[in-house]
């Protein structure tokens, strides 16, 4: 059995059919051939995972380590590996950015498909503090840390009437606040929705989402969830709202 470690090469290095043959080659350059090598200290022979990030991990078995890559040989594929059959996209309000960034990494930890950082009437963004190269590598770190087989996709700033303006791209759309307003749908331990396949989570800041937004989240057919008594940090919401979506969905 090969070790609990997952190695990316990017699809654009990996042009394989996805049915490849057992005994085609892999090749890890730069920052993950360093970290084969040089941290976790593997050894020819050893069996590792390798995933492209697009669906496809491999199981292969270290062939040769060279000064500038290593050599890995297919033993077999598998399609979606760790990956839920329910597409969670998070809309979650930027918080402090340190604490965004523990969000990214958690978000996918724990299966979401897509992230879309979001602007609401109450959420302060620096914009030339955001820093989309580190956040992808957060992104990859947290994708082989899990064992999963997809990078999950992470969107441009977007408003939050823009975001509103997609529910009808999801099966359903919920929203995170407290109190929830009494003429709104909600969301609960037994709502069911048989046939949805993805949905989209709306996380706000924390001041939470102005009336006009709430108004706005009612008419667009949202349903409310509510996080409980105690009152969460912004990342904090996300991330637990998104644990208790995705385990009720994958658990139907």
């Amino acid at each position: 059995m090969p070790r609990n470690e997952f190695f990316y090469i990017p699809p654009l290095q990996c042009a394989l059919a996805k049915h490849p043959h057992t005994g085609q080659r892999l090749i890890l350059k730069d920052e993950e051939h360093r970290h084969l090598f040089k941290v976790l200290r593997h050894q020819v022979g050893d069996r590792v995972f390798a995933t492209t990030g697009d669906g496809r991990t491999f199981e292969c078995e270290i062939n040769s380590i060279e000064k500038h890559q290593s050599i890995l040989t297919i033993q077999n594929m598998t399609m979606e590996m760790g990956e839920p059959k329910f597409k969670l996209t998070i809309a979650q309000a930027v918080p402090k950015l340190n604490r965004f960034e523990w969000f990214l990494e958690k978000a996918v930890e724990i299966g979401a498909g897509e992230i879309w950082p979001m602007q609401t009437q109450f959420t302060e963004i620096f914009p030339n503090k955001i820093k989309t190269e580190r956040w992808q590598k957060i992104l990859l770190t947290a994708m082989k840390q899990s064992g999963r087989s997809r990078l999950p996709a992470l969107n441009e700033l977007r408003s939050f009437d823009d975001i509103l303006g997609t529910t009808q791209q999801f099966d359903i759309t919920i929203i995170a606040h407290a109190p929830i307003p009494a003429k709104a749908a909600t969301w609960s331990k037994t709502t069911t929705v048989s046939n949805a396949h993805s949905g989209l989570l709306l996380i706000g800041p924390e001041g939470g989402f102005s009336e006009t937004e709430l108004e706005k989240a009612i008419e667009s057919g949202c349903h409310f969830l509510h996080l409980g008594s105690t009152r969460l940090r912004s990342e904090t919401a996300g991330i637990v709202a998104a644990a208790l979506v995705l385990n009720q969905m994958e658990n139907r």
